[in-house]
């Protein structure tokens, strides 16, 4: 049976790229999320088995990304808290990369990470894949 893996991202050209990599390349079941929501709800629905988390998110559709916030952290907030999604593998993906954003992923458990432009499409398969056998 195919690994489920949630991407949670708002760029919808990465997601797309994304999408046809994945597909073309391994046999993971991808889901999208574009918002906080979308990603609550399918996180919940699906139980992956690693989510893929941008930092910078829209809380709902339609609504602006606030560029000052890290609604993904908002989201993992709320996967920690619920007893089926609490242990999900969560790899944050984003392009900010400060001491702060590090730490709070830290104490929030996030397994890894990444920063998107350190990682090639073919290489993020390789971490994900890294991340599945462990």
């Amino acid at each position: 049976m195919p690994e489920k893996i949630l991407l949670v991202e708002d760029e919808q050209t990465l997601v797309k790229m994304y999408e046809e990599i994945f597909r073309r390349y391994t046999d993971f079941n991808l889901f999208k999320a574009y918002t906080k929501e979308e990603g609550l709800q399918l996180a919940t629905l699906h139980i992956p088995s690693i989510i893929l988390l941008d930092l910078i998110i829209p809380e709902k559709t339609g609504e602006m990304v606030a560029y000052d916030r890290r609604v993904g952290f908002d989201l993992l907030k709320e996967l920690r808290a619920h007893p089926e999604t609490r242990d999900i593998s969560v790899l944050v993906f984003s392009n900010m990369d400060t001491h702060e954003d590090r730490a709070t992923s830290e104490e929030l458990g996030v397994a890894e990470y990444l920063l998107k432009a350190d990682y090639t499409p073919q290489r993020l398969i390789e971490k994900i894949k890294k991340h599945l056998n462990n």
